[in-house]
């Protein structure tokens, strides 16, 4: 669990974890400059597993698996080969099919094995992995590839697992591996597409995904077994228009049931850097959520280095605020936490963060609050506005490609939900924008009408 309270954030800030900050680009608009607080602390970025697989308070919640332990999925053996990943709240094994001479039955010769972590308290754990399964059941097949597939509910040694196919490296996994390096646009775009089009099957089944960052975006075609990790993860993997991912992690996927308690109570869902300004606040949510997160995972891709890398609450506000302004008053009015972060002006002061005033009182970030802030860690240098960031990271682009895709970060990053482009139109514009980059400047006559005709419809 993250230190500020995220349900499900593992990694939220993945560079604060015992390794070194990305290299600064070599554009002069993106040089960056680190510092850390004195105390080098840090309230982010800590799995709560250890190495050994005990928790922090030293109690399992469960036998940890081990290599070589052995499951069915239906009537054909599997055994486990190794251990692919951990996080803070699950495991996931790489699991070899056994017993060459038996009939395979139609399974795959490896599949990965989800389960919850041995230091995970076992409640909160298992109530995650049984609503991932759930969320995977309802989107079944008519998702394509864009989620994987549930091959299996299986028990091993005991444990619920979650049987599922072998995908490829996680985004942050490549991001890391290219240097922090600005992506292709024509990627960037194919990601853009695939994750709203998710988001659109998310709503045909009433679920939020709610934890949607780089981590949980994976490639959907494995690297060969025995992948040196020296290797650049992007020379081994097209990164292209024609990339094909997946969406992983729905143990934090939200129902309306859900939905409509968050009018009444706080519910701390996101890792912090893809937070909505109305989960910190504590307004009401909805589906606009997801949207948010998809803007900023846009944005990191084609920037190369996280857009708004928030060391709290609170700075996460402000960053928010720097680049988008004061959510209006509308808003503010009707969330629990504005008071926590905001504080009503008079006779048109502005404070440091800004203020907005339309629709009613004028509303500024609380100075007093700014000031017990620790020092921050800059990604990107301060007061450059976004335009200008994304010209810079991606200035061998054609202006109007770069205008096109600043159109979709803004749209999906409005600060206000219902001001945010709904799944359905972000998606045509990607798909719209995306056919024009890889097709030299020109897309379809069906793509263009479909692009108009979602745009009316919204």
């Amino acid at each position: 669990m993250c230190a500020d309270g995220a349900m499900s954030c593992a990694w939220c800030c993945p560079w604060r974890a015992g390794e070194p900050p990305p290299s600064p680009s070599h554009r002069p608009l993106l040089r960056v400059r680190y510092f850390r607080s004195s105390s080098g602390a840090s309230d982010v970025g800590t799995p709560d597993v250890a190495a050994n697989g005990a928790s922090k308070g030293g109690v399992f919640a469960g036998t940890p698996l081990q290599q070589g332990a052995q499951f069915k999925l239906g009537r054909c053996p599997y055994k486990l080969n190794g251990l692919i990943g951990r996080g803070a709240h699950s495991e996931v094994w790489r699991c070899r099919r056994s017993g060459g001479s038996l009939s395979n039955h139609g399974r795959p010769a490896e599949v990965a094995l989800k389960v919850a972590s041995a230091a995970a308290e076992s409640a909160s754990a298992e109530r995650q992995l049984r609503r991932e399964a759930d969320a995977l059941r309802r989107l079944g097949r008519g998702a394509g590839s864009l989620f994987p597939a549930l091959l299996g509910d299986v028990q091993c040694h005991g444990r619920r697992c979650l049987a599922l196919p072998i995908l490829g490296p996680d985004l942050y996994s490549v991001q890391k591996s290219r240097g922090h390096s600005p992506f292709p646009l024509p990627f960037v775009w194919a990601c853009a597409r695939q994750l709203l089009r998710a988001l659109e099957h998310l709503s045909d089944v009433e679920l939020v995904h709610a934890d949607i960052k780089p981590q949980n975006i994976v490639l959907r075609h494995a690297l060969p077994s025995g992948t040196p990790s020296t290797r650049r993860l992007d020379q081994m993997a097209a990164l292209d228009g024609s990339t094909a991912l997946t969406l992983i992690d729905l143990g934090s996927c939200l129902n309306p049931e859900q939905l409509e308690a968050s009018a009444t109570r706080d519910m701390y869902v996101q890792s912090r850097w893809y937070r909505a300004p109305e989960v910190l606040l504590g307004a009401p949510l909805g589906p606009a959520l997801d949207v948010w997160s998809v803007g900023c995972v846009v944005a990191e891709l084609a920037l190369g280095t996280p857009l708004l890398p928030g060391e709290s609450e609170f700075n996460q506000l402000a960053r928010v605020v720097r680049l988008f302004g004061v959510p209006p008053p509308r808003m503010l009015s009707r969330s629990r936490n504005a008071h926590a972060y905001f504080v009503e002006v008079g006779g048109g002061l502005v404070s440091d963060g800004g203020a907005s005033s339309n629709g009613g009182g004028e509303w500024a970030l609380r100075t007093d609050r700014a000031r017990l802030e620790p020092p921050l860690v800059r990604y990107l240098p301060a007061d450059v506005p976004l335009d200008a960031l994304v010209g810079s990271a991606q200035a061998t682009r054609k202006p109007h490609e770069r205008a096109a895709l600043l159109a979709l970060i803004h749209g999906t990053l409005d600060v206000e939900p219902e001001g945010r482009w709904p799944a359905a139109r972000a998606a045509r514009h990607s798909e719209l924008h995306g056919a024009e980059v890889r097709n030299g400047g020109r897309a379809s006559p069906a793509q263009r009408r479909r692009a108009s005709e979602a745009a009316i419809a919204v």
